[in-house]
């Protein structure tokens, strides 16, 4: 073992870092290293296993938090459980084991819509309805959190500040895959073939953001004559960004791009915005829902989920783009990790840094002697497919 391996996996075993094996899937996930405040991971995933029905599922799911934690702590404590039991409903009244594609992805979105308008719900109802009585100095009373001694904001107010991605992965009795997104996490379905990678490789989580020109176009078309809608990000001119402010096209939480200015006012009184918000929401809250079915003749075959930090780390130390690139990559370490009795997950996130090859950056991220730009909070999670 390699003194900078020994380095890396001494890290995540005493730090924030968090790695795993639960119900036969491989998790790994770690705050940034670049953080100037570091002020631990906004990541969050979960995994669970369910018998409904007298059938085996498995659920997943990555969350990757931004402006706080609160939301995704949230969507990571509520979803599971709200999520499994529509399921037992909709299996109860259909009487069968499992769903068609249209009815899983009908109850995904359902469950995750459901979850975002609770957040907007709860922040709401700490407020009349007619705003025009309340002012500033009132609201700012109504938002402080009473049990705190200092001036934090109630825990309805972080969460409607704060916003989280989603990526949401089933996998039913019958090894067919349901992956209900939004935001800008990745979710790869990886399976063995005989092509020149050696892997036939296809995303099931589009990445919502600016950088999409089908997202982009989206949110004009439902804002015509709107010219900031989508326009240059501040501080950073260089990428386009909803109302300037936030490069996600969708995601759960961030009600400042989906409440009515009155409200804003209120809460985050930011003139750029003022100006521009008129027509919300700009943030969709509705995910993106795909589907795919492992063959039962192939060995080595993976799901993997992983926010978004993860391919920014393969783009910044490999120069890798391309989904497909990066996902046949990752099924290839994946499956030696696997032979060789390794955290799949482990082994993912040490190659993203650069692996055995002299040029890894993990020391010099913890150490902070590297300059070669932003390592964020990463999760990853490898679903193996029996």
């Amino acid at each position: 073992m390699s003194v900078d391996l020994s380095y890396f996996l001494h890290y995540l075993a005493e730090s924030k870092a968090h790695s795993e094996i639960v119900y036969g899937v491989h998790a790994v996930s770690i705050p940034s290293l670049t953080a100037v405040l570091l002020p631990g991971s906004e990541d969050r995933y979960t995994v669970e296993k369910w018998i409904l029905c007298g059938e085996s599922w498995t659920f997943a799911a990555v969350f990757d938090g931004h402006g706080g934690s609160e939301a995704a702590e949230f969507v990571l404590n509520e979803l599971p459980a709200a999520l499994k039991t529509a399921l037992m409903s909709e299996l109860d009244a259909n009487r069968q084991a499992s769903l068609n594609d249209d009815e899983i992805a009908q109850l995904l979105s359902r469950v995750l819509v459901d979850l975002d308008n609770r957040i907007l719900e709860e922040f709401k109802s700490l407020l009349p309805d007619d705003l025009s009585q309340v002012s500033a100095d009132d609201a700012a009373l109504v938002f402080q959190d009473p049990s705190s001694a200092s001036s934090k904001f109630r825990i309805e107010v972080l969460r409607a500040l704060s916003g989280t991605t989603a990526t949401v992965a089933l996998i039913d009795p019958f090894n067919a895959v349901h992956v209900a997104s939004v935001g800008d996490s990745d979710a790869f379905v990886c399976a063995a073939d005989n092509t020149s990678t050696g892997w036939d490789t296809r995303s099931l989580g589009p990445r919502h953001n600016c950088s999409s020109l089908a997202e982009v176009a989206r949110i004009r078309a439902e804002h015509p004559g709107e010219e900031f809608c989508v326009t240059n990000c501040v501080p950073n001119g260089l990428v386009l960004a909803v109302l300037g402010r936030i490069t996600l096209s969708r995601a759960l939480g961030d009600m400042p791009f989906k409440l009515p200015m009155d409200y804003m006012r209120l809460l985050l009184p930011v003139p750029a915005l003022e100006e521009r918000n008129l027509t919300p929401p700009y943030l969709s809250n509705i995910p993106d829902v795909q589907h795919y079915r492992f063959p039962s003749s192939i060995k080595n075959q993976y799901l993997i989920l992983s926010s978004d930090g993860f391919a920014d780390l393969f783009k910044l130390v490999h120069g890798v783009t391309d989904p497909v690139e990066l996902a046949s990559m990752c099924a290839s370490i994946a499956s030696l990790a696997e032979a060789e009795g390794k955290n799949m997950s482990v082994s993912l996130l040490w190659e993203a840094f650069g692996g055995n090859n002299g040029h890894n950056i993990f020391r010099e991220s913890v150490e902070r002697t590297h300059s070669r730009g932003k390592v964020d909070d990463i999760t990853v999670v490898v679903i193996p497919i029996p």
